[in-house]
């Protein structure tokens, strides 16, 4: 069992912080099916460096930018200072519709977009600062978040191959030991719909890859994750306990079973701690805290990443100026945007 704090929050580095108009690359448009896809898959995966595949100066300079919105951090800053204190990342970066469009499944031109600028991140990610963990698509039955499964789906099935071979590329070139521990499917909460929609058919799906295949020894995610919030720490150990027996029936025979990851949990959402006076730090809420976090790990939960590390600010409509689940100050506003100090 391992606990991992979320970082106010570098996990969710979307892909569509480096995915603008500066990366695109004029062979992009020669994928147009399996073929061109997977012949353009290898070339840049013999040699990631060449800026015909991806234009890294143009890369680097976005993770050397702000991210924006009101977790505001740069990327690079935030996640050597993780590394260097010995602190293991999980990389969140949503494959969106919006910005990364696959018309069907015999869109490979979107779909070599996608793959591309996933393995571009998971690539750099894994070189800098030794990224073995990787999701997509932060809560995809969330309303506001929503996709339905067949896409999403086969996006999980894009990022996944995309994360494993820019880590065994980050291996063969670097001379690194790094293993893909691809998390999936970061549901917001675990069971009707998010577990019947998302979590089965990506369990029972576990041996094929995105090409349709099941090679030899593939895994299309190594653990399970979901996200809760707003349960006693009894109920908490309930939900998973549940959660845990249906992975398990589901789960495809050769298959060793699962562990799991809890990749967002608090007492309280942001959203029900705004109707509240009560905050993170309220003594009755934070005992609370350690009571959820003590039943999961009794439990049985290997990862528990809390959410959220910055009480990074909200915006005038809400009735309080911080997002009050946040565990430690940060001051939000001047770069490097340092947690811990209000600057």
């Amino acid at each position: 069992m391992a606990l991992f704090a979320c970082l106010g929050c570098p996990h969710f580095l979307s892909p569509a912080h480096i995915h603008v108009a500066g990366t695109e690359r004029p062979s992009d448009q020669d994928v147009v099916d399996q073929t061109s896809f997977l012949a353009r898959r290898a070339a840049l995966s013999n040699d990631p460096l060449n800026e015909d595949y991806i234009n890294w100066p143009f890369v680097l300079d976005r993770i050397n930018t702000d991210l924006t919105g009101n977790n505001r951090i740069v990327p690079s800053y935030a996640l050597g200072k993780i590394h260097e204190i010995g602190g293991d990342i999980q990389a969140q970066m949503t494959l969106s519709e919006g910005v990364f469009p696959i018309d069907d499944e015999d869109d490979w031109t979107g779909k070599w977009v996608a793959w591309r600028t996933y393995y571009t991140a998971a690539f750099y990610l894994a070189r800098e600062f030794d990224v073995e963990r990787f999701t997509s698509h932060n809560e995809p039955d969330h309303p506001a978040m929503l996709i339905a499964p067949g896409p999403w789906l086969m996006r999980l099935r894009l990022a996944s191959d995309a994360a494993q071979q820019a880590l065994a590329d980050v291996n063969r070139i670097y001379g690194k030991n790094l293993s893909p521990m691809f998390h999936a499917p970061v549901t917001a909460g675990s069971r009707g719909r998010s577990f019947n929609s998302y979590g089965r058919p990506a369990v029972e799906g576990m041996q094929t890859d995105f090409l349709g295949a099941s090679p030899a020894g593939f895994q299309l995610f190594q653990t399970y994750a979901y996200q809760r919030y707003n349960l006693t720490p009894d109920r908490f150990s309930r939900d998973f306990l549940n959660l845990r027996r249906a992975v398990n029936e589901a789960t495809p025979s050769g298959i060793a079973p699962l562990p799991f990851a809890i990749t967002e949990y608090n007492v309280h959402t942001g959203a029900t701690y705004d109707r509240q006076t009560a905050s993170s730090h309220t003594l009755s809420k934070a005992v609370r805290f350690g009571g959820i976090t003590a039943s999961l790990a009794e439990s049985g939960m290997e990862e528990l990443f809390a959410f959220k590390f910055g009480m990074t600010e909200y915006p005038e409509t809400r009735n309080f100026p911080i997002q009050k689940n946040g565990m430690a100050f940060s001051d939000n506003n001047h770069a490097p945007h340092n947690y811990g100090t209000m600057g």
